[in-house]
């Protein structure tokens, strides 16, 4: 295949290097121009033959590459799967190569990437991974792979209903929750200086008592604290620590516009605006979600 692809280049070339001389031909004469027309229209041809050569190569080195490739041992959410998958190009590949992909796990795969952008997937996302578990209030995550600049964005499809507007609404923030930890890691000056202002001594005591009750008293200390602070805070799940709280406010950065700071809530969520990477972001997130239909 290589060498039958090398050889079509150098044809391609040599009929490039004629171009020339052809074009100094006289219009005059007519079997010459139709010689000269016909040889152009074999030209283009060979550039789609090498087009179709070379997108081949590359699925093949893709697939190739993915039969020796091992998923992350990940270090923060080391648990039971129902589905793993690598993300090359924008595409699910299984990590069995005899594994197929699941309606499911597509529909939610191109759910984020209608959500998010396919060109942030295809940059960012390195595996996707899908598991259920209808009791665990974690709904999704996001782990850098060490080393790399790579992703993994894990998805917990319990809830998720296909065809449903509900569904798909709750699915596309939790998609832009997770989206915001990517987007926050590489702001560190911008998270501690959220951190210092909003961040009180009550609420890092609080942070401090959650991470020590049991998983089923959870919920009602986050509930009962965001109740007594909602002037302060977007969401229950924003008590749970700075960077929960950053994510929970980035999404309500998205849907709602912006207000006068009379409150700490919103004096949060104008706090994006000071970053115009971040206004650019909501605005393509807002018309993606228009897209969707789930804009609020």
């Amino acid at each position: 295949m290589i060498k039958a692809f090398i050889g079509i280049f150098l044809v391609v070339v040599f009929f490039n290097a004629t171009i020339p001389a052809l074009a100094a031909v006289s219009s005059s004469d007519t079997a010459k121009t139709e010689q000269q027309i016909v040889l152009l229209q074999q030209i283009k041809l060979l550039l789609q033959e090498v087009q179709r050569l070379q997108s081949l190569l590359k699925e093949k080195s893709d697939e190739l590459s993915d039969l020796s490739r091992q998923p992350y041992q990940s270090v923060f959410f080391d648990r039971s799967y129902e589905a793993i998958y690598f993300v090359n190009g924008g595409m699910l590949r299984p990590v069995t190569h005899s594994d197929f992909i699941r309606p499911v796990d597509y529909k939610l795969f191109n759910l984020l990437k209608a959500v998010i952008g396919e060109g942030v997937v295809n940059h960012k996302v390195s595996e996707w991974r899908v598991f259920n578990d209808d009791v665990e209030d974690l709904g999704g995550f996001v782990e850098l792979i060490v080393g790399t600049d790579d992703w993994i964005f894990g998805v917990n499809r319990a809830q998720y209903e296909t065809n449903d507007l509900n569904s798909t609404r709750s699915f596309a923030n939790l998609f832009i929750h997770e989206y915001a930890h990517l987007l926050l890691y590489n702001q560190p000056e911008f998270t501690q200086k959220y951190t210092n202002q909003f961040w009180t001594n009550s609420d890092q005591r609080h942070q401090a008592y959650v991470a020590h009750v049991g998983e089923e008293k959870r919920f009602s200390v986050l509930t009962q604290y965001f109740e007594a602070n909602s002037d302060r805070f977007v969401s229950d799940y924003a008590t749970l620590s700075p960077d929960e709280d950053l994510a929970e406010t980035f999404v309500t950065f998205v849907h709602e516009e912006r207000g006068r700071g009379t409150t700490l809530r919103e004096e949060k969520i104008n706090a994006f605006y000071s970053l115009p990477e971040f206004v650019s972001i909501r605005n393509t997130l807002r018309n993606n979600l228009k897209k969707l239909g789930v804009l609020d």
